[in-house]
């Protein structure tokens, strides 16, 4: 038996807990270095976009993901958690 120290990071452990929003989004990529070239700049875009709305992210989002879908084809998919 191996006498190894576990190494994954255990979230209770990280400090103090802000309740601040964090914005995770997922853009459907078919796994190819072509579709992840095309996706990659795309990807970009759209955080900037939100980037833009500052600190009122949370109210121009949907606008913002609207745009992007009738734009580009693809509706991301996100959710807003709290760390």
């Amino acid at each position: 038996m191996s006498n190894t120290t576990d190494v994954r990071p255990d979230m209770n452990i990280r400090g103090n807990r802000t309740f601040a929003p964090l914005l995770v989004i997922n853009l459907d990529v078919r796994d190819s270095a072509t579709e992840a070239g095309v996706a990659a700049p795309l990807a970009l875009a759209l955080c900037q976009n939100i980037q833009k709305l500052g600190d009122s992210w949370e109210r121009g989002l949907e606008a913002v993901l609207n745009a992007f879908e009738q734009q580009h084809k693809r509706r991301p998919l996100y959710a807003v958690c709290y760390y």
